[in-house]
Order: C-alpha cells, then sequence, then structure tokens
C-alpha cells in the first residue's frame, strides 16, 4: 500500500480553508445553546488565565538576569530576596496552570455532553439510524464516532488552539524581552537590532517548514487508520453477538482467520505511520536538541567580550528557549508517535469523520416529502393508497397496492418468500421509505414486535416495558405465568443483556408479555412465534386475542397453524398485488 493513497474527497479535508469551515459546522451549534453564557465565561477566563501563564514566564526570565547576576556579584543578601522572588512567581504560575486546566477540562466536558446529546438525538430520531444501516451509508462505526470521537474532538480544539494563543504570545512577550536583551550584543563591530530576535525566528521558521514537508501524509493516514480500526472493533463486537452461532458451527478457526484479515488494514497503516513518524520524529528531535544550543552560540560572544552579564546571558537562554518553545508547536504537535489523539493531524482527521457524520445524518433523514407519506389521522381504520414497494436499490417488490383494514380485525399476511411481506409492515409502522403512495394509520398505539424483539440491556423489568418508564409489577408477573416464563419471577430486577441471556424462544414469549402487557389496539407481528412450539403457538395467540379482542392483529408468519386465529387472508404477489381471501378455519 504506498503512501499516496487518499481517502475520498468527501471524506478528508483538502486545504485549511475546508478544514476551518468543518470546524465552525461542528463548534457554531454549541456557540449558540441554551449552554453558550457559561461556556462563554469559562473560554474567558481559560484565555485570560493562558496570557497570565506567559506574562508570569516573562517575569520568572527577568528574575533569572537579577538572580544570576546576584551571583555572580556574591551578593548573598540579594541572592536570597531573589530565592523568595521566585518562590512567589513559581507558586502563582503552579496555581495559574492548575486553574486553567481545570476550567479547560470543565468547557471541554460540558462541550462533550452538549455535542453527544445532539449527535445521539440526530442519529435517532426519525430512524436515522435505521436508514443509514439499510441504505448502505458509507459513514462507518456511527457509534465510535459518538463515543470516542466527540471526546478527542472537543480535547483537541481546546487545547490545541488554546496552545497556539499561548505560542503567539510567548513569542510577542518574549520576543521583546529578547529585543531587549540584545540591545548591548555587537557582531563584527556592528549593533544588529533584533539580532537574537531573527536568529529565533529564522531557525524555528524552518524547522515548521521542512516538519510539514515531511510529515504531511500523516494528515491522511491518521484518517484512515482510525477507519480500519473502527471496522476491527466491529468485526470483534460481531463475534461476541454471535458466540452461540459460532460456536454451534465450529467456526472459530474461519472466524479467527477473519478477524486477523480485518486487522490487517491496521497493522498496515500503523506500519505505515511508523514509518512517517521516523522522518519527523528524528527531525523533531534533532531540532529541539540543536535549539540548546544555537542560543548559546549566538550569546557566547558578547559574553566573552563582557557585553551582557551572567545573569544577561541566562535571560537571554530563557527568553530564547521560550520563544523557540512558542515556534516549535507545530513542529511538537504534529505528531503523537501513534499513542491516540494528541496531535494536529488527528485533530483534522476526527473534525473530518464528525463533520461527515452529521452530513449522514442530515442525508439519511427522512425528508417530509418522502416518496411514501405516513399519515396519523383521527379515525378507526388504517388505509394503503397508490402504494409501490422498493427495495434500497430501486427493485420494485409490489405495485399498486390499495388495502383498508377495519378496527378489531385480525389479517394474514401471506405471499412467496422476498415477496415484501415483512417490508409491509415495516411500511405500516412507518420506517420504510423506499417506494411511493400513501398510508392513514390511526392516532391510537401502533406496535410492532419483529421476529427477534430488542430487548435493551438493564433490569428485565425495564427491558419489558421498554420504551416506557414502568409498568405494574403484578401484572408482569400474571402475564409471566401466562406466556409460561414463571421461572423468571425473581429475576425482574436482575441486570443483564437480555436479549444474550435469554433463547430466541423465550424472546417470543417475551415479545408476547409486552404485547399483553401494552395492549395497543394496532399490532404488527412479523413471524413473533416462528421459535416456538405449534402448541405454545396457539396458546399465545390464543391469550392475545382473549386479552385484547378490541385490537386490530395483523400478522406475517409462514406456519399454517396461524390462520385459525385470523379472520381474513391479504395475500401479496408481484403480479397481482394484494388479494383478499376469507378464512373460514376460525
Amino acid at each position: 500500500m504506498s503512501d499516496t493513497t487518499a481517502l475520498p474527497d468527501s471524506a478528508r479535508s483538502r486545504s485549511a480553508r475546508e478544514f476551518l469551515a468543518k470546524f465552525w459546522r461542528l463548534t457554531r451549534p454549541y456557540l449558540h445553546s441554551a449552554d453558550r453564557r457559561r461556556a462563554f465565561l469559562l473560554a474567558g477566563a481559560v484565555v485570560f488565565l493562558t496570557l497570565t501563564t506567559v506574562a508570569l514566564s516573562a517575569a520568572i526570565t527577568y528574575w533569572y538576569k537579577s538572580f544570576y547576576n546576584a551571583l555572580q556579584s556574591y551578593d548573598a543578601a540579594l541572592i536570597w530576596k531573589e530565592v523568595g522572588v521566585f518562590t512567589f512567581l513559581a507558586a502563582l504560575w503552579v496555581i495559574v496552570n492548575v486553574l486553567q486546566q481545570y476550567l479547560m477540562q470543565v468547557l471541554q466536558n460540558r462541550w462533550r455532553r452538549w455535542m453527544t446529546a445532539t449527535y445521539v438525538h440526530r442519529w435517532m430520531s426519525r430512524h436515522t439510524y435505521y436508514r443509514m444501516q439499510i441504505d448502505g451509508s458509507r459513514v462507518d462505526n456511527p457509534d465510535q464516532r459518538i463515543s470516542q470521537d466527540l471526546e478527542f474532538f472537543t480535547g483537541q480544539s481546546l487545547s490545541l488552539p488554546l496552545g497556539l494563543l499561548n505560542s503567539v504570545a510567548s513569542i510577542i512577550v518574549f520576543g521583546l524581552v529578547l529585543w531587549r536583551l540584545g540591545e548591548p550584543i555587537t557582531l563584527f563591530g556592528f549593533h544588529p537590532p533584533g539580532y537574537l530576535v531573527w536568529v529565533n525566528v529564522g531557525y524555528a521558521l524552518l524547522g515548521t517548514l521542512i516538519v510539514i514537508w515531511i510529515g504531511k501524509p500523516l494528515f491522511w493516514l491518521n484518517n484512515i487508520y482510525q477507519r480500519a480500526q473502527g471496522d476491527f472493533r466491529y468485526s470483534l463486537a460481531r463475534v461476541r453477538e454471535n458466540s452461540e452461532s459460532i460456536a454451534t458451527s465450529r467456526g472459530h478457526g474461519a472466524t479467527a482467520r477473519h478477524l486477523i484479515e480485518r486487522f490487517q488494514p491496521v497493522f498496515d497503516i500503523f506500519h505505515r505511520r511508523i514509518r512517517r513518524n521516523i522522518g519527523v520524529n528524528g527531525f523533531s528531535f534533532s531540532f529541539n536538541q540543536a535549539a540548546v544550543l544555537i542560543p548559546v552560540v549566538a550569546v557566547l560572544p558578547a559574553y566573552l567580550n563582557k557585553e551582557i552579564e551572567l545573569g544577561g546571558m541566562m535571560a537571554v537562554l530563557s527568553a530564547f528557549g521560550n520563544i523557540q518553545n512558542a515556534f516549535a508547536y507545530l513542529v511538537d504537535n504534529f505528531t503523537s508517535n501513534g499513542n491516540g489523539y494528541l496531535s494536529l493531524t488527528e485533530w483534522i482527521a476526527v473534525t473530518d469523520r464528525l463533520d461527515e457524520l452529521r452530513a449522514a445524518n442530515k442525508t439519511h433523514r427522512p425528508s417530509a416529502d418522502a416518496a411514501i407519506r405516513v399519515h396519523r389521522r383521527e379515525g378507526a381504520r388504517l388505509a394503503i393508497r397508490d402504494l409501490d414497494l422498493h427495495l434500497p436499490n430501486g427493485q420494485t417488490l409490489l405495485s399498486n397496492i390499495d388495502v383498508a383494514i377495519e378496527p378489531a380485525s385480525r389479517i394474514l399476511i401471506t405471499g412467496q418468500t422476498g415477496v415484501g411481506k415483512s417490508t409491509l409492515l415495516r411500511v405500516l409502522a412507518g420506517i420504510w421509505p423506499y417506494g411511493s403512495g400513501e398510508v392513514e394509520v390511526p392516532e391510537t398505539s401502533l406496535c410492532f414486535i419483529p421476529q427477534r424483539a430488542y430487548l435493551p440491556e438493564g433490569r428485565l423489568i425495564d427491558a419489558v416495558a421498554y420504551p416506557r418508564r414502568r409498568i405494574d409489577r403484578d401484572a408482569l408477573h400474571h402475564w409471566l405465568d401466562v406466556c409460561q416464563l414463571p421461572y423468571l419471577h425473581d429475576q425482574i430486577d436482575d441486570h443483564a443483556a437480555w436479549d444474550k441471556r435469554l433463547s430466541l424462544g423465550e424472546l417470543q414469549r417475551m415479545a408476547f408479555v409486552r404485547l399483553l402487557m401494552t395492549g395497543a389496539r394496532w399490532n404488527l407481528l412479523d413471524e413473533v412465534t416462528s421459535s416456538v412450539d405449534e402448541a405454545l403457538e396457539q396458546h399465545l395467540y390464543g391469550e392475545l386475542i382473549k386479552a385484547l379482542p378490541e385490537s386490530t392483529i395483523i400478522s406475517v408468519a409462514h406456519r399454517s397453524t396461524v390462520r385459525r386465529f385470523h379472520q381474513q387472508e391479504l395475500h401479496l404477489s408481484a403480479e397481482y398485488g394484494a388479494l383478499w381471501r376469507a378464512i373460514t378455519e376460525v
């Protein structure tokens, strides 16, 4: 894999202007949020404290001059006085730095909380997360971007600009200090104004330009590395989710090979980063080491000519070092040596990834003028008009569907495998956008239960209540008995990953518990008894009809034994559309 490999144009910033535009798109909403006043106060305090540290560092630099001159003159009283001054300045510098770091972390934490809530709501609202999955979105690992990238983005968006502010302020302040300290210096009989400043600036600018030239590929290498890392982590999570299937199929060897294959891009890209960092780090280390000697060589002739004293020389070295560190800001922050998001290049990569997720959340949100229009209206029936049902790739499943379903009906949807039975239920639930037509659903509650019902991690009683907040404990115990799950009575307050702990048959019985406790007037059931035996299936459907006689039940099922619990059959066909058939065996 060559170092010329590039990301898609939409995935990485190709210029400083494009990066700043993305950064502003991500930052601007927080600056207009309800938290903006506190954010501005914290930011102002952090900026003030940052500038205060620069001023204190300048004061310490002047202290070097006084202290070392006192040493040179063997003035004990003045020496001890300067020790006291330094103690005060150093203590104040420590307090200001600690307070600055504390306030900056508080601001980062609040900013991250706001951005996390915003991204989670955008991702979860209006089925965007579902649309991104079925659309085959190119945005990989949105979970990683929300959980990790937001932390790194907020942290770097504060620390790097504040570091830049510190550097600019240091260059200005210590440049003036160095200019004044260098006034007595002559060079070959001349008195070049700002001699020490120009030596410092020239050396630092040369180093900055060289490190940018060497390390430029790190900007996009860090981006594709995080993409590969996220894909590898996703594959590991898939193994955990499907551990039983892998174990029973004896697929551990093939799965291990697959995981190693998914890790290979991580290894390759990291190795390329290592090779590129050799040049960056080698130059950076050499640059910083040489910076120790440069001011000594620059000021030594003046010291030997007694144009400045020892204190002046030490102050020059301190000021030179502070300016050098300020100019070396980009050099020192260009790479993180692979230890995390600690560099300018990785900040840009994270900004690209978050902006991509922001755009994807917007792109995959159903629009108000979606092709399949679902309306909630007052009334008692469900109606489908002129419905054409498509797959995401545009393939047509069903055409010209016109159906009206009255309340308290029990409808069985049948048809060949792949004709679109489950997809039609998703249309009725309002989550399938592909196609055209209009669907009217009642304002009353509608409950959709897929073949494998979702039970969130946590207490079992909360998982059954999902997405509601609370349910009646006595009612839960009753319906657990009805659905033949009495052994779960003592576990309703246990915390567990219930979709992993329970079998598919138990999960389907839990779906009936949820149905019976919800008591929805309209129920869409997609193969909800496929993993239980026929006797239990008849028991569950019988209890459902007995408990909810006025509710509408629309089922998709392949077993003929389910027919007897329904009044009508809606047969779907790619050729004829939807055909009604009466069910006489009730």
